[in-house]
């Protein structure tokens, strides 16, 4: 098993987090997007935060305390914020009503690519054997991982380093979790 530092309880407000009533069925990979790295970028001196991703942790251990499980530097660095046996709010909330909705409702620009990339589902409802919005939010359902991006383009390519150490955490959750490691089960916060 991969070690991963924990940050227990720092800045997390336990009353604001939920017991999960289920198994967790799937993961979500995200961006933190260029926010922890363009406040590094700017304040560092002030913070004294090392990387981008020192930042990150410290913006979801003071600031977005409810968000994600993991997060993961592009340095291979990975902390676990959240205690899997809680409930993070990373995917939004109970926003699945629409996705009850024929696919042909729901389904616009700009988010018409979903179904191109699930041409055999019917709306994210369908993920993880359906079980992804299990009780009208993604989050009670899912563990989520947040990646900061790299410095010098947001949306550029994860580093080799980051995405072993992204790889070694899905393999480890889903051999934990009994969840199975196959693009239904492991997606991407656009897909859910």
């Amino acid at each position: 098993m991969m070690m991963h530092a924990v940050m227990p309880g720092l800045g997390v407000r336990r009353d604001l987090l939920r017991a999960r009533t289920a198994p967790a069925a799937a993961i979500v990979i995200h961006s933190t997007g260029y926010g922890p790295v363009r406040r590094w970028l700017a304040t560092n001196a002030v913070h004294r935060e090392a990387t981008p991703f020192e930042t990150a942790v410290h913006i979801y251990t003071t600031i977005m305390v409810e968000s994600g499980h993991y997060v993961i530097g592009q340095q291979g660095e990975c902390v676990q914020l959240v205690s899997e046996s809680l409930i993070a709010h990373h995917v939004g909330g109970a926003r699945s009503e629409p996705y009850a909705q024929p696919l042909r409702t729901w389904m616009r620009p700009p988010v018409a690519w979903w179904s191109e990339r699930w041409p055999d589902l019917e709306s994210p409802r369908d993920l993880a054997c359906g079980a992804l919005w299990r009780d009208g939010s993604c989050n009670g359902a899912t563990i989520g991982i947040e990646v900061v991006p790299p410095i010098t383009t947001p949306r550029g390519a994860w580093s080799v380093k980051c995405l072993v150490r992204l790889a070694d955490l899905v393999l480890e959750l889903t051999a934990r979790h009994g969840i199975p490691c196959d693009r239904e089960h492991v997606v991407t916060h656009s897909d859910a």
